[in-house]
């Protein structure tokens, strides 16, 4: 749990592959109500599941008090609208595949508010890729994890070219308050740090 109660108090989980999960364990756990989608409605009903296993588990290794206190944090949005409609930052972990991150990524430019903070877990495509070209691109950037973000709790932080500092300076402070260990990436590179080292 966090020190300090977190500015963003509501954020939404896009996919829910094993780091989509893992970083909806790391809302919940720093006290940040936080929404879980995906367009495979079974696979968001399996999450939940997989996310129980994995909390039990950190409690069994002293890695958190309460599995109940994470786990009412979460729960399932039932579209993408609802997600967008609470939450004030947004963390996109769906397949690594770069049509279908731009796809979703101009639908959020449409949908979400102008102030919301996305952020993609992609470690293969940079934001200047999926989101460069969008007229809200300044609030896009990567927010890239160690795989699994719920155990090692360093992230990258890298934007493009015209991600505002604003943007920036929000990811980097929601991290820190829920016990993440950002990092800051000043330039744009393949693989980011993480991946070439």
């Amino acid at each position: 749990m966090s020190k300090s109660v977190p500015t963003i108090q509501k954020a939404g989980c896009i996919g829910v592959g094993n780091v989509g999960r893992s970083w909806a364990i790391c809302f919940a756990r720093g006290g940040v109500e936080t929404l879980i989608y995906d367009t495979n409605p079974e696979a968001l009903e399996r999450a939940f599941g997989h996310i129980e296993t994995s909390v039990r588990d950190m409690v069994e290794f002293g890695l958190v008090e309460s599995a109940e206190y994470i786990l009412e944090l979460i729960r399932p949005a039932e579209s993408l609208d609802e997600l967008l409609s609470v939450s004030s930052y947004v963390q996109e972990s769906i397949v690594e595949n770069l049509q279908v991150k731009k796809d979703l990524f101009s639908q959020l430019d449409e949908q979400a508010s102008p102030d919301m903070i996305i952020a993609s877990s992609s470690s293969e495509f940079m934001s200047s890729e999926v989101a460069g070209h969008l007229d809200g691109r300044q609030r896009f950037l990567n927010a890239h994890p160690f795989n699994p973000p719920h155990l090692i709790p360093v992230v990258e932080v890298c934007g493009h070219p015209d991600t505002s500092p604003k943007a920036i300076a929000g990811t980097m402070d929601f991290l820190e308050q829920i016990g993440m260990s950002p990092v800051r990436v000043q330039k744009e590179i393949k693989a980011f740090l993480v991946n070439r080292l």
